[in-house]
């Protein structure tokens, strides 16, 4: 992924010590002030494709990508210890 800002960096963790998964943040200030900045972030694990692609793709899920990226994680992890 791309680094983040320090105050993006700092929400994200308390947003997610205080709410958990699946918390809603909508009614919080700093969800507003972040949707009105031109800071964005678009995780890597999000398929950015058109539709058509995706199909020719075979339509990849979410959790085959992140699979595919801590398999090539582990592999390089024990390239460097082997």
């Amino acid at each position: 992924g791309r680094p983040i800002s320090q105050p993006m960096a700092a929400a994200w963790k308390w947003w997610t010590s205080k709410r958990g998964p699946g918390g809603n943040f909508l009614s919080r200030k700093s969800t507003l002030e972040f949707a009105r900045s031109k800071e964005v972030y678009f995780s890597n694990l999000l398929d950015q494709h058109t539709a058509d692609q995706w199909m020719q793709l075979r339509k990849p899920s979410m959790y085959s990508t992140a699979r595919k990226k801590v398999e090539g994680i582990l592999i390089k992890a024990d390239r460097e210890l082997g």
